[in-house]
């Protein structure tokens, strides 16, 4: 009878309790484990970790997503390679050996397990499926798509939120596949639409249209990225820095601030050679920049000027790389390779009934500042753009205590589609304490090239009634958009897209 064995250690004696598991449980069926290569793999990964937490070991750990590549491809070679994983399971340092398995424990497991991570018996890729909590990390500061897991871990059904990892073993999966995998992961975990995926499924939606065998993989394109995610049940947008010029970082930004997880292409024109990542959010914001730039902005300032770094999932590098939009391989070393690679395009797995795109939302909601707004303040304000689901958006405004009650009640009760384009404008007065002087609402849903088909809603700080010249557009008490004496007063900036 075969037993599961798991050893106890804390993450700083990990690679040698690691070495010592893996010789016992590998060597002997594996042809030429190198051990060394597979300790510097763990040792690259634990490196932005803390390093007070406790770990444990367990083997044999059944993995799903190496066990579809072991049945797919790895089990039909000449080697024998095992099926096998072991998996590493992090915990705050308040955990002792006696807690793990143990029920009594369980509340106090709980609150303490940060993540797991699984390792492949791979000689060069052993890092495979991880999904870590953000407290684990030593770097904190940012903002990011997170979703929630249950795990069995010792017996126990323990919970855990982040977003899902993996590196790629080269052989039956990529970058692009990877990163396929790891955003069906989120998306299966956080709306009843979707479901997850493994590598054999990604590249069965694909295989008819390839003209050449799939495995061992050579990668994907941007484009063969964006029809996977198509067929996974997403309306794809792709968009390049060749195509979008000056708005490609706005509008980038704008998909990131509306918590809607990015593959993003990295490519370098000399070495005619690409590379995929995830932006799965950004650093919190600068607020205080953004106080001094609009004191002396000439022009409406872009939200972006107040983000210093995007957060990255990149299958090279540890998970929650923070990197900056246009040096996407900063964290890379500078042997491998990766100096002159530079972020040229962006795959947006949209919901498929959002009809209207960010570029032309934008330009929606500048032609309506321009004839609703306050004209006197348009090069004085910093614009914030975001998609928001209607249902969390209302939850955000239900939960604003300092608001007018007035104007809480009337957003309450417009009628919204499941997502919306919102657009903030803060003057130099409203943006330390995040409140903005002007709030938009656009039917995202509605496709048209005139900007009130998909106008909902509109509010400004002052209180000032917005006209509209077709009072048909929208009946809010009849004649007007709002009505109010007490304007946006107690708005703060929406927030619920990244945790």
């Amino acid at each position: 009878m075969a037993f599961i064995s798991t050893a106890f250690c804390s993450i700083k004696n990990l690679p040698r309790k690691l070495n010592a598991f893996l010789a016992e449980h590998y060597l002997r069926h594996y042809y030429d484990m190198r051990l060394d290569e597979t300790a510097a793999n763990i040792a690259y990964f634990l490196e932005p970790m803390r390093q007070d937490l406790k770990v444990v070991l367990e083997f044999p750990y059944l993995d799903k997503v190496y066990r579809d590549s072991y049945y797919t491809y790895f089990s039909t070679k000449h080697k024998d390679y095992p099926k096998d994983c072991i998996r590493l399971i992090f915990f705050e340092p308040a955990v002792t050996e006696s807690d793990y398995g143990n029920q009594i424990a369980e509340g106090k497991l709980q609150d303490a397990f940060l993540g797991y991570c699984v390792v492949r018996p791979l000689k060069e890729k052993a890092i495979g499926r991880n999904l870590l909590s953000r407290r684990a990390l030593r770097v904190q500061g940012f903002e990011c798509c997170q979703h929630t897991e249950t795990a069995l871990v010792g017996g126990l059904k323990l919970t855990i939120t982040g977003f899902s990892h993996s590196s790629q073993d080269g052989e039956t999966i990529s970058c692009a596949e990877t990163t396929i995998w790891a955003m069906m992961e989120y998306f299966s975990h956080k709306y009843p639409e979707y479901r997850p995926t493994l590598p054999s499924h990604i590249l069965a939606q694909l295989n008819p249209f390839h003209h050449s065998r799939m495995l061992p993989s050579n990668g994907l394109t941007i484009e063969q990225i964006s029809f996977a995610l198509k067929q996974f049940g997403f309306g794809t947008l792709t968009y390049s820095e060749e195509a979008d010029g000056d708005q490609f970082k706005n509008l980038l930004h704008v998909y990131v601030e509306s918590g809607i997880p990015l593959v993003s292409v990295i490519e370098d024109p000399k070495l005619h050679s690409g590379h995929a990542q995830i932006i799965i959010g950004r650093s919190e914001p600068n607020w205080e920049k953004l106080a001094r730039v609009v004191k002396r902005a000439k022009k409406m300032v872009d939200f972006a000027e107040g983000i210093e770094c995007l957060v990255f999932q990149d299958d090279n590098l540890p998970p929650y790389q923070l990197m900056q939009w246009d040096k996407p391989t900063a964290a890379y070393a500078k042997t491998d390779g990766f100096g002159g690679f530079k972020l040229s395009g962006f795959v947006v797995p949209l919901y498929r009934k959002v009809y209207l795109e960010a570029a032309k939302a934008q330009k929606f909601f500048q032609e309506a500042f321009h004839e609703i707004g306050d004209k006197k303040m348009a090069n004085e304000l910093i614009f914030r753009m975001y998609l928001a689901s209607s249902r969390s958006f209302k939850a955000h405004v239900a939960a604003q205590s300092q608001m007018p009650v007035e104007l809480r009640d009337t957003i309450l009760a417009v009628s919204m589609p499941k997502f919306v384009w919102c657009a903030e404008f803060f003057d130099k007065d409203g943006v330390l304490n995040q409140e903005p002087c002007t709030l938009m609402l656009l039917d995202a849903t509605e496709y048209s090239d005139y900007w009130k088909d998909s106008f909902i809603f509109a509010a400004h700080s002052s209180g000032a009634q917005i006209k509209i010249e077709n009072p048909e557009l929208i009946k809010l008490y009849d004649t007007t958009v709002l009505v109010t004496t007490q304007g946006l007063k107690g708005f703060k900036a929406y927030s619920s897209n990244l945790i």
